[in-house]
């Protein structure tokens, strides 16, 4: 289990890294229907629990933090998300996904599934706001 774990965590970091995810949309599993708890898992470890950390160190990084900035309470509320999905939701999503998948090749596959389409849609989410084509009274 823990090598499959590994191997997909590494295959996932390199997707979101080098940009390969798949974006194609009919390439889903055959056993999604049955395994949409394990869909959801993963899309929520992978998607969610293990991106969001790194994603808000980057916006603290340039958030400034002088004495009175009227930002200090968003620092405070990435801060906490750093520290919460870092240190313990992610390892437990993790650890959730990894109970669910068990040996099952199959299952790792519909993990994997899952978790490049959340990595998907959040690219594409990010990739729309900053297209100035979406902005407000385009």
């Amino acid at each position: 289990v823990l090598a499959l774990k590994i191997s997909a965590d590494q295959y996932l970091a390199t997707a979101v890294r080098t940009g390969s995810i798949d974006r194609r949309r009919g390439d889903q599993p055959d056993a999604i229907p049955e395994q949409m708890h394990l869909a959801a898992a993963a899309a929520f470890a992978f998607g969610r629990e293990e991106v969001i950390p790194d994603m808000f160190r980057r916006f603290l990084e340039r958030l400034g933090n002088e004495p009175g900035d009227p930002a200090a309470w968003l620092r405070f509320y990435l801060d906490r998300h750093v520290e919460l999905d870092g240190d313990a939701h992610g390892p437990a999503a993790e650890r959730i996904v990894a109970h669910l998948c068990g040996d099952d090749p199959e299952a790792w596959r519909v993990a994997r599934w899952a978790a490049e389409r959340a990595l998907t849609a959040r690219c594409e989410l990010w990739e729309a706001v900053a297209d100035p084509a979406h902005a407000v009274g385009s």
